[in-house]
């Protein structure tokens, strides 16, 4: 209590100035209408420039976090643009008239780690959805339609032992199939594929366009182990491929209808 008094003793003009001023002040602005008015803007500008100067500063504080999301957005931006442009060669195809029809849907229920799983989409009939469909997302092959209702849609996934999907190695003409074994995860096997095609781990797979039912060049997978037992056989011993679609993160996919897939079937029958 000493060291307080002792301290404004010290310093009593420049209380005694301070209290003056605070004086004046406040007859100025008891009596006078414009300095009363003048004083309550500045006032309100100091209020002004501090939050501006703390939304600034908090944001900048969290300019860290903003930028993950930003970034992530960026990443989903361009996936879409690179499925775009993929539509966009597609409708070059056929004197300019595109073949394929794209509808997106959402998965209302996939099931995962079973032996023969498949999802539920929210479109049916009523939006255009038929038996057949191709099914994928911004990552790749997903299934194909083998049910249909009015509102939705039941498909087939890759993840189900009894689908088997035509494919081919990016980098030549190879086609083979590719089917999913159970409890490998994300792993598929590709088979009928000769050793002249002479596969590397890292090569991408692609659907080939043969079943009339996916468009040709729709991403599948990468190769992530290759088995060749000896230098004389014709066809490799196993061939492992990565997915790229993640099925426990579907949320949106694409369906696809190919409208000549009629035609091309009535010859593939009369041709039998």
């Amino acid at each position: 209590m000493n060291r307080i008094i002792q301290f404004v003793f010290k310093r009593k003009n420049f209380f005694l100035f301070f209290a003056i001023q605070i004086i004046g002040f406040s007859l100025i602005y008891r009596n006078n209408s414009y300095y009363r008015v003048e004083f309550m803007a500045k006032i309100k500008k100091i209020i002004y420039w501090s939050f501006d100067n703390y939304n600034s500063l908090r944001q900048y504080t969290n300019y860290g976090k903003y930028n993950e999301v930003l970034l992530a957005q960026n990443s989903k931006l361009k996936t879409h643009i690179s499925l775009l442009e993929k539509i966009s060669d597609f409708s070059k195809n056929n004197d300019h008239k595109s073949s394929y029809i794209y509808t997106s849907a959402k998965v209302i229920y996939n099931s995962y780690g079973k032996a023969n799983n498949y999802l539920i989409l929210n479109k049916g009939k009523k939006a255009g959805i038929s038996l057949d469909m191709a099914v994928i997302s911004d990552r790749g092959v997903v299934g194909i339609v083998i049910a249909v209702t009015e509102n939705y849609s039941k498909v087939i996934s890759l993840f189900n032992m009894d689908f088997n999907l035509n494919v081919r190695l990016k980098k030549n003409f190879i086609y083979g199939s590719l089917s999913w074994i159970l409890f490998t995860d994300d792993n598929a096997t590709l088979k009928d594929i000769p050793i002249r095609a002479d596969v590397n781990i890292g090569d991408t797979i692609i659907t080939d366009g043969k079943s009339f039912i996916f468009p040709e060049g729709i991403n599948v997978g990468v190769v992530n182990y290759v088995l060749k037992k000896n230098e004389n056989q014709s066809f490799y011993d196993d061939v492992k491929v990565k997915l790229f679609e993640d099925f426990k993160d579907l949320g949106y996919v694409y369906l696809i209808k190919n409208k000549n897939k009629s035609e091309l079937d009535k010859l593939m029958e009369d041709g039998k």
